[in-house]
């Protein structure tokens, strides 16, 4: 089976759940034997000194006499196997490779409202329009797979100059619409673009059965819903298979961490805070309360690497994930495959992962990461509860074996024989 695979997020740097999960499924696909062409965006700022992607796609056909188109052209297509471009670097460590479509975008690290989705839907549309060989030709594909309201622009680009499309499945990672706390005229946007998706869609496939209740109270549809779980990475299964206080609504976990500084540093346990940051100045600011708070904690400003992240989950005596809605949390997965429990929000059901996958009772911790630190229910009373008693890290451990259990029975093998019927049907 042919598969056309669009997403936005893709390439190098990766900065979201959005980009892992987009690989893993594509690996996935690949892992059985299907041939994939991913369209996906590229982003100019990350890559200065990339000049040029070559015009070479993969395959054992004949190969077509193309000239590289300059990168920094963001009316040009950059379509390629990217065989030599630093933001595809990591396929090198793939088993199998997908054919590659790049789109030069200017901005990056977004994957809402504000991502460059119409500067790649135009990029391909005037890639489009250069002619044959500057997009994939989704007539020749089996499946098409596009990931999130994001793509519905490039979908349209491809589309226009197609005179026949393949099964599609609409792929949302996030109901953006049903975000708490979005602005009244923000979420009329989101619904409008995601109503239009599942609308253009032979089936819909979602990460949780939360985000499956949300896209339907968005809209009444005779379309297929089904649930598709993220896989644990690859790469994090492995490293699993054989810092100390890991955080997303960071001031939560701020405010968690002045309040039981004391309690922290005589159990001997450090915080860590890593990840990359769209906004630096928050960011900073965040850091330098905690640093006041607890002098001693381990900050990493930007992503882990797969290793990385594996050094600092066994190291870890629990994973904290402030968030209060999360339409999976494959970060709660991750920590839960190194053994690691996660203190979590109290409103479980509004925690993807933890509805579906880790919902047995005493594999998580809750706390309200709403409440005040003062408040009996905050993650600072839990955590101060959990240290007072004298068996934190005993509590922790047994938590997180049981929850190991579970994160470890659903990887890319499984996700991608329930996506080939998906695709198929």
């Amino acid at each position: 089976m042919r598969v056309v695979w669009l997403s936005l997020a893709f390439a190098s740097p990766g900065f979201s759940g959005n980009c892992f999960a987009a690989r893993a499924y594509v690996r996935a696909l690949l892992a059985r034997g299907h041939s994939v062409d991913v369209v996906c965006a590229v982003p100019l700022a990350e890559h200065p000194s990339a000049t040029a992607l070559t015009l070479t796609p993969l395959g054992s056909g004949p190969v077509p006499d193309m000239a590289p188109v300059p990168i920094k052209d963001s009316n040009s297509v950059c379509s390629s196997v990217c065989s030599t471009h630093p933001a595809f670097a990591f396929l090198d460590d793939w088993e199998a490779r997908p054919t590659v479509w790049a789109y030069p975008v200017s901005s990056w690290y977004k994957v809402d409202a504000s991502a460059p989705h119409a500067e790649w839907a135009a990029a391909i549309e005037a890639a489009a329009a250069a002619g044959e060989g500057s997009t994939p030709r989704l007539e020749e594909a089996d499946s098409l797979v596009f990931v999130d309201f994001t793509s519905l622009g490039a979908l349209d680009a491809l589309a226009a100059r197609c005179q026949s499309l393949p099964r599609s499945l609409f792929l949302p990672y996030r109901i953006y619409s049903t975000d708490p706390g979005l602005a009244q005229d923000a979420a009329a946007t989101y619904a409008a673009v995601e109503t239009r998706c599942v609308a253009r869609a032979d089936g819909v496939a979602v990460l949780s059965s939360l985000d499956g209740e949300r896209l339907a109270s968005l809209c009444e549809t005779e379309t297929e819903l089904a649930v598709l779980w993220p896989p644990l990475r690859s790469a994090v299964a492995t490293l699993a298979a054989g810092a100390d206080i890991c955080p997303d609504n960071v001031a939560a976990y701020v405010e968690a961490v002045e309040a039981c500084a004391g309690e922290l540093a005589a159990a001997g346990i450090v915080p860590f805070m890593c990840g990359a940051a769209p906004d630096a100045a928050y960011a900073e600011a965040m850091y330098a309360r905690v640093l006041t708070a607890c002098p001693d904690t381990h900050i990493i400003r930007g992503s882990l690497s797969t290793t990385e992240l594996g050094e600092a989950f066994a190291r870890a005596v629990v994973n904290v994930h402030p968030a209060t809605y999360e339409p999976w949390g494959m970060t709660l997965a991750e920590a839960a495959a190194f053994g690691t429990a996660t203190v979590c929000h109290a409103e479980t059901a509004n925690i993807g992962v933890v509805r579906d996958l880790l919902c047995e009772p005493g594999v998580t911790f809750v706390a309200n990461m709403d409440a005040p630190p003062d408040a009996p229910d905050s993650l600072a009373s839990v955590l101060r509860g959990m240290l007072a008693a004298g068996t934190f890290r005993e509590l922790a451990a047994e938590a997180g074996a049981a929850a190991r259990e579970l994160a470890v029975g659903w990887q890319e093998d499984q996700l991608g024989a329930r996506l080939e019927e998906l695709l198929v049907s």
